[in-house]
């Protein structure tokens, strides 16, 4: 070839190579397949084995996770999706790099002051760490480990809508089957949890989950999930007439499939509620109450805002006149232990702000300054509050950042349901009720520190986001078609005038 660089690479681009691209199609098509799958199955199985806290089961899906990432198609993401995940990636290198750094010993000027009160009383020099452990807890290396990856996993899926739709459908069916099966089981057997007996939270609906709180946000995920498919289904329907709807063949599908969507969301909401859970209902409330703002600014349909609000107004009615109801007027919103939990973790916070306690390390340190008389009942060995346990263990800086990219991860997805349009802008609504619904929750339990609801939720959360950068994509491309179109216009308008002068168009 002759010429400058520029002729050469212009002429490169012109060459063909048809058996080298259809062999890396096929490949990668099989690749993100395979990716999905994966994906799908770990979020779906993960709440099964009690809630997966066990060590075995989060080395099982830490290892799953990163077994799924090496297989990522991460050859589909935009540039803008590199972006957004390498941000991510990034803040949880540095989490976890201080959980790292806080177990070095003989950190300088660091050291936290348990080390020289435990040489003292042992009479020999040890070597003081940041952290009041010696190593770092496997357990919860492993929980914020199980996040990134799941939320990776999640995210590249999500970079795709078809994936992402499978993806959605498989955790709706699979958590309507465990909604199902927690109802079944605490009507035939109330003292039964999966192959164990049933020892706390007797009377109330826990499904393979220990503790009814998780219980709840998990049922308020799937609600969620399902709550959208039947306002999806609702949107095809004119209410004429029922009579003409179901002489209509093509009407009487439509139907159908709304009265199975239906049961499907009248069997998680049971679940929500027989779970009592004040705080997952109440979050699950705020997820809806979130998503009918954006959709009433972006469709202005009052039809969708008045199902919302009647969905809304039953659930309250049914949870208020219920157990849920009867808990807030005897107890309040709020137990006072919790609050007395977040005022003696705020008294650790203040001791050492900037790096804290060690990660995993709250159990070991919250008993130097809770009150006995205050705490009558229970083991606190969390915060009940993630925000909260987090600036204990990590300090106020990485409490401050973790706050920060939860309320970025909300700014993406409320901004790509307002910009996408058709089902891609409705999934984004969708998952940002979940975000709302998860975020809420941490605020007032720990339902993000339990495996089997933190893995399914991150895959939901991160595959939001991975949608969310195709908005750019998308807007430009339309704005190119758009040009296009108006270009060929104007082409047509000269040809047109050419051919017959004298006859506007």
């Amino acid at each position: 070839m002759h010429g400058n660089p520029a002729s050469w690479i212009i002429q490169f681009k012109r060459l063909k190579f048809p058996f080298h691209c259809a062999w890396l199609y096929k490949y990668g098509e099989k690749k993100a397949a395979i990716h999905t799958s994966m994906t799908v199955i770990a979020a779906i199985l993960a709440p099964i084995p009690y809630g997966s806290v066990t060590p075995f089961w989060v080395a099982f899906w830490v290892l799953l996770m990163a077994a799924t990432l090496l297989i990522a198609p991460v050859e589909s993401l935009n540039a803008r999706q590199c972006y957004m995940i390498g941000c991510i990636v990034f803040l949880w290198i540095i989490y976890l790099g201080l959980a790292l750094v806080q177990v070095l010993p003989s950190p300088p000027l660091l050291a936290n002051e348990v080390w020289v009160e435990v040489a003292e009383k042992l009479g020999r020099t040890l070597p003081g760490r940041i952290s009041v452990r010696a190593s770092l807890p496997i357990e919860a290396f492993g929980r914020a480990l199980l996040a990134v990856l799941a939320f990776c996993n999640g995210f590249v899926v999500g970079a795709r809508f078809e994936r992402l739709k499978r993806l959605i459908d498989a955790i709706a069916i699979a958590g309507l089957l465990i909604a199902l099966y927690g109802i079944i089981i605490e009507f035939i057997a109330p003292s039964r949890l999966l192959f164990n007996t049933k020892t706390a939270y007797l009377g109330d609906v826990t499904g393979p989950f220990v503790n009814r709180n998780t219980a709840a946000t998990y049922f308020g995920t799937i609600t969620t999930l399902w709550f959208f498919a039947v306002l999806e289904r609702l949107s095809h329907i004119r209410f004429y007439s029922l009579k003409l709807l179901l002489l209509i063949h093509q009407r009487e599908d439509v139907v159908r499939s709304l009265v199975l969507r239906m049961l499907a969301l009248a069997i998680c909401i049971t679940a929500l509620l027989e779970t009592h859970s004040r705080g997952g209902a109440l979050a699950f409330g705020f997820g809806i109450f979130s998503s009918t703002i954006i959709a009433l600014v972006k469709y202005r349909q009052i039809r969708l805002l008045m199902l919302c609000i009647g969905a809304g107004i039953i659930i309250m009615v049914t949870g208020v006149g219920g157990s849920i109801g009867i808990r807030v007027e005897s107890d309040g919103l709020f137990d006072r232990e919790r609050w007395m939990t977040y005022y003696s973790s705020w008294q650790l916070v203040t001791k050492h702000p900037w790096l804290g306690t060690g990660l995993g390390t709250f159990r070991d340190v919250f008993p130097m300054v809770r009150d006995t008389a205050a705490f009558a009942r229970g083991v606190w060995d969390m915060a009940h509050n993630t925000i909260v346990e987090i600036a204990v263990e990590m300090g106020l800086p990485a409490a401050i950042t973790i706050v920060a990219g939860a309320v970025w991860i909300l700014y993406c997805l409320y901004k790509a349901a307002l910009a996408q349009e058709g089902q891609p802008g409705a999934t984004s609504l969708i998952l940002a009720s979940i975000a709302v619904l998860s975020f809420v929750h941490s605020l007032t339990d720990f339902s993000l520190q339990i495996p089997g609801f933190l893995l399914p939720a991150a895959v939901l959360i991160g595959s939001g986001l991975g949608l969310s950068g195709n908005t750019v994509e998308k807007k430009q491309s339309t704005l190119t078609g758009e040009s296009l179109e108006l270009n060929a216009t104007a082409r047509l308008r000269e040809n047109s005038d050419a051919i017959r002068p004298g006859i506007p168009i």
